[in-house]
């Protein structure tokens, strides 16, 4: 997807920072069957969508 907006000359924001492990799957303390987030995961999207959304 980055590669996508650079091309397009878009912003590309990463949504997902912080919810993976070393192994590139979610964290589990964020699911409750590995798929799925918790509130917890959908509060770290949140927070990386912030700085975005401050006008």
């Amino acid at each position: 997807m980055a590669k996508l907006a650079a091309k397009h000359q878009v912003p590309f924001i990463n949504v997902n920072a912080g919810l993976t492990d070393q192994n590139g799957d979610l964290k589990p303390a964020l699911t409750f069957d590995g798929a799925h987030m918790l509130p917890q995961g959908y509060g770290i999207v949140l927070q990386n969508l912030m700085p975005y959304l401050k006008a």
